[in-house]
């Protein structure tokens, strides 16, 4: 039950294995769950980021360290630390002055040129400058620096009365006056500035271009009842970028059944793991159908950018980037645009203007889209400030119920739920997401089994998508039939 003590044990060890079970309000079992997340992200595999996704780094900075990734790699506070490296490193004492600011790695490799940063085995201790757990009064975090949880968990207990609690909240930034501002300003914020996510990056940029909502990892409405528990599902550590196309689908279905079951078990609490996927299990690109609908997402992404990027609507630049790695484990990266030359995109990005495109067979190949990592990206304010989030391609969600009995679903961003349940949805978490083995990172107590039915019961996907959150082609009517005006001008010239 909530807050017991499993006892855990790894392969190859008959070392105790902390527990991490989140108790609402309290302290308790918190540093187990500090623990776990500092080293499950020691443990799961980096994905290939863009060059100025760390450090936040001004124009100008950028413009003094460019093709010298020496120099860049000092200014973005990247330290490297033993083992082989394949490419510059800083010097040794690069983060003395200001330790807390140092990500710390085993392996980092920054390319100027191809426009990529390659990190090894990043360090989940508390100075590493990458995983920053965080326990707020309804959710613990595992967050780290690419501005999503490894995980999130959190208790849903149930309701206290029949009557509907409407929602309340817009997100935003810890506030200064919260208890733990102090904290997070000191683990976080007051060390990357310019590098987290502000709301100019978010309102009037995601749902309007990208087709995103500003989605929970730990949903609000489970905690409607208590106003101070159901603000700190609000703060940006907690957001998202998630389609309406899912957030409005499925995954609120699957939050909305799992409050039911909660209710109707009257002392039944359910323990909800959440995160996003590292990459698109194959059972998400199995079908044309399926590589179809990733196409268009992706084309949206891709329009969205080209619109942003030149300047347009009043808004920062956005745009998307695409990393992965070859089967020969050479590194590629492109971006979501035209592949014309278009001088007002290119005048506001000139230093992207040589940067690989992302082509139509790119985004349309099963064996890439299997291994992709999505960024999106900006250039903020007149000091062009670049900073990027990373898009989850896909999300995993696992409840616990009573008797040590367990539920697992995946769904990706076109909405679609894998037909994968039990041990097999766990190993696809493994190997999409975690890159260990489902037991190595202890999140589920030993002899946890497969609900089975019971899952069934609690949650039917539905049996079609929305067409008009899912048909990405028709987002953005406005701005795309200014694109699609601007296209037919070029064509005609």
């Amino acid at each position: 039950g909530p807050g017991a003590k499993a006892q855990r044990t790894p392969k190859h060890s008959t070392k105790r294995v902390p527990s991490c079970v989140p108790v609402v309000g309290t302290e308790e079992d918190v540093q187990d769950c500090e623990q776990i997340c500092r080293d499950a992200v020691e443990k799961v595999p980096q994905p290939l980021f863009p060059l100025d996704f760390f450090g936040g780094l001004k124009g100008d900075k950028r413009t003094e360290f460019a093709g010298d990734a020496r120099g860049l790699m000092k200014a973005m506070g990247l330290s490297y630390r033993g083992g082989p490296s394949s490419a510059t490193v800083p010097d040794s004492d690069v983060c003395d002055q200001e330790p807390r600011g140092c990500l710390t790695v085993a392996d980092a490799r920054v390319d100027a040129g191809q426009r990529f940063v390659k990190l090894g085995r990043v360090d989940g201790s508390e100075g590493g400058g990458f995983a920053f757990p965080m326990h707020l009064a309804a959710y613990f975090s595992c967050y780290t620096r690419d501005k999503l949880p490894l995980f999130a968990t959190w208790l849903v207990r149930p309701p206290k009365s029949e009557k509907r609690q409407e929602r309340k909240g817009d997100f935003r930034t810890l506030p200064k006056g919260h208890e733990l501002y102090g904290t997070l300003y000191e683990k976080y914020h007051g060390i990357f500035k310019d590098e987290i996510l502000r709301g100019a990056d978010v309102t009037g940029v995601w749902s309007e271009y990208f087709g995103f909502d500003q989605g929970h990892w730990a949903p609000d409405a489970a905690f409607r009842e208590d106003p101070e528990v159901v603000e700190t599902t609000y703060y940006y550590i907690n957001v998202s970028p998630q389609t309406a196309c899912l957030n409005r689908g499925n995954w609120e279905r699957l939050e909305s059944s799992i409050r039911a079951a909660a209710a109707a078990g009257r002392k039944q609490n359910i323990e909800v793991l959440a995160g996003p996927l590292r990459v698109l299990p194959a059972a998400f690109v199995e079908s044309r159908s399926q590589r179809s609908q990733w196409a268009q997402l992706l084309g949206l992404w891709r329009e969205a950018g080209e619109v942003l990027s030149e300047g347009a609507e009043d808004k920062d630049p956005h745009w998307v980037e695409l990393t992965w790695e070859a089967s020969g484990g050479e590194p590629r990266q492109c971006v979501l645009r035209d592949a014309a030359p278009h001088e007002p995109r290119d005048a506001a990005l000139p230093d992207l203007t040589n940067a690989a495109t992302c082509t139509n067979d790119v985004v349309t190949d099963a064996g890439v889209l299997t291994k992709m990592s999505a960024f999106l990206m900006t250039q903020a304010g007149k000091m062009k400030i670049r900073r990027g989030v990373k898009l989850p391609l896909a999300y995993f969600k696992i409840i616990r119920l009573p008797k040590n009995r367990y539920c697992c679903w995946l769904m990706d961003q076109t909405g679609h739920v894998a037909p994968l349940a039990g041990a097999a949805c766990l190993e696809a978490i493994a190997a999409s997401g975690w890159g260990a083995a489902p037991g190595d990172l202890h999140i589920l107590p030993a002899g946890a089994t497969d609900a089975g039915k019971a899952c069934h019961k609690i949650f039917e996907p539905l049996a079609q998508n929305s067409e008009v959150h899912c048909g990405f082609g028709g987002i953005g009517v406005g701005w795309r039939g200014r694109y699609l005006q601007r296209l037919a001008q070029q064509g005609k010239g």
